[in-house]
């Protein structure tokens, strides 16, 4: 009986060691872990790699060569601080990467280039740098980049430059006064973005130029309906404008919906 108890209680006293295992077939999560729990041997059926309550401060690509086959990495809320440039070069099957909500404040030019990422959540990361006048990524396959409230106060004509087949782009709830006119010139599959939550009073849709079929989110921002918004309500009445709280701050208070003739600028 003692004997029976004791490997019981091995077993159990293991199990609860194990901060990172096995979860599923191709699943694998790491809970409560800190960078020392991070696997360090191949696990070559998993595809999904998942952080849940840890903290791993750096992003190593000695932990992600462990998962050749990978195409899901979930990160989010996992106190990140560092990435190395080529942590993702290995998995290059790689397709959703959500790093939101860690203590990023910059990430290499480089770091999704050669892969198959298509989304790449990084919103939340507040002081997240953009390269003045660079492009921010170079990933040829990115379709969806979500960098919501990270403190972004400047983009730059070549920010997106890099990101030929990006369809939807969240800035939301940034420090935004401003857009470059060509800053969407190369992303000519530009479907969805949201500009919310940041602090446009003007902005020239000179920058949807020759784009498909664009919906647009835009509330809460200070827009002053004078003339030189006109060319902007113009436009929102023949796109799509998600949500209905999208309202002039100057000159009087009042929803983009009720302007049914803007005035030019004479």
């Amino acid at each position: 009986m003692k004997i029976l108890f004791l490997a019981i209680f091995v077993v159990v006293s293991e199990a609860a060691l194990d901060k990172c295992r096995v979860t599923g077939k191709t699943f694998f999560t790491c809970v409560d872990a800190k960078d020392e729990d991070l696997p360090t041997s191949p696990q070559f059926n998993i595809q999904w790699l998942t952080f849940k309550r840890s903290t791993v401060k750096h992003v190593k690509s000695s932990l992600l060569k462990n998962f050749p086959q990978l195409t899901d990495f979930h990160a989010e809320s996992t106190g990140i601080q560092k990435i190395d440039d080529d942590a993702f070069k290995i998995p290059k099957l790689i397709d959703w990467i959500d790093l939101s909500n860690n203590q990023i404040k910059s990430i290499h030019v480089d770091l999704l280039k050669g892969t198959k990422t298509s989304h790449f959540n990084i919103s939340g990361n507040s002081g997240l740098a953009i390269p003045k006048n660079k492009p921010f990524l170079e990933a040829d396959d990115l379709a969806w980049l979500d960098l919501q409230s990270c403190d972004i106060s400047e983009l730059y004509s070549e920010t997106f430059s890099k990101l030929p087949k990006m369809r939807d782009l969240s800035l939301a709830y940034n420090k935004l006064k401003a857009l470059p006119d060509d800053i969407f010139v190369k992303n000519v599959r530009l479907l969805s973005i949201n500009i919310s939550g940041n602090n446009f009073k003007f902005l020239n849709p000179i920058i949807f130029q020759n784009k498909r079929v664009l919906a647009a989110t835009m509330g809460d921002n200070p827009w002053e309906c004078d003339c030189k918004l006109s060319p902007l309500l113009s436009w929102s009445k023949r796109n799509v404008m998600k949500g209905n709280d999208v309202s002039c701050a100057k000159p009087v208070v009042k929803p983009w919906n009720l302007i049914t003739n803007p005035e030019p600028c004479k």
